[in-house]
């Protein structure tokens, strides 16, 4: 049984302004024009995009005395940063946190057979963190071992490509300086730095697998290129 619940006062909290998170500050929030190409069209070529999510939060009693306030709350606790399969990636920013109407087309909440939650139907503007099989990443490397290259993307995603995938490039492992290097690069006399891997280098890839477990997402790639 569906017991309807009147929405309790927020205190002008409608107008309350947005609350988001601390995402690396190279994240694009919005994407500029490019090329002549739209917004629009640049964020579909983009693992990060804006869209309308619509969720059901409960609450208990005690936090009913501001809905919205103790929404945004629950929502930055146990969803932000995170990876989640409703909305398809990772949630790293939302605003405009409003309360829709239920079933019976009234605004509020309900609880659903004699349990101390109230649910709530709410929707909210999100800004997602959803990469794709075959997309093209760029980040930078943070790490250098015999087995792999380990990549930091926007200062706060990891992924990885593995030595059978930089031996592929032209890459082979130098033991005396720990560096992935090429054959050109290894028969020059000063070396060449546009070939030499090395820490802090920023370069792209290709996105192969994407791995997720308890709301962290990981990824592997290949082709690896610096970007000059």
């Amino acid at each position: 049984m569906t017991k309807s619940v009147p929405k309790t006062p927020t205190s002008d909290q409608n107008n309350k302004k947005a609350k988001k998170a601390d995402t690396p500050s190279s994240s694009p929030i919005a994407q500029k024009k490019d090329n002549g190409k739209s917004q629009q069209e640049a964020m579909e070529h983009s693992a990060f995009f804006n869209k309308t999510i619509q969720l059901v939060v409960s609450l208990l009693p005690s936090a009913l005395s501001d809905v919205v306030q103790s929404v945004t709350k629950l929502i930055s606790n146990s969803m932000l940063l995170r990876f989640n399969d409703s909305m398809d990636g990772i949630l790293l920013a939302f605003d405009s946190v409003k309360i829709c109407k239920t079933k019976k087309k009234t605004v509020g909440g309900y609880i659903m057979n004699e349990m101390p939650h109230i649910h709530y139907n709410v929707e909210m503007n999100a800004l997602i963190f959803s990469p794709k099989i075959g997309m093209r990443l760029s980040g930078v490397v943070n790490e250098l071992f015999p087995s792999h290259v380990s990549v930091l993307i926007h200062s706060f995603f990891n992924a990885t490509v593995s030595a059978d995938h930089l031996r592929k490039a032209g890459y082979t492992f130098d033991a005396d300086t720990f560096e992935w290097i090429t054959e050109r690069s290894r028969g020059s006399i000063n070396g060449n730095s546009s070939n030499e891997l090395s820490l802090e280098d920023e370069v792209s890839f290709t996105v192969d697998t994407l791995h997720e477990c308890a709301g962290i997402m990981s990824m592997e790639g290949s082709k690896l290129q610096i970007v000059c």
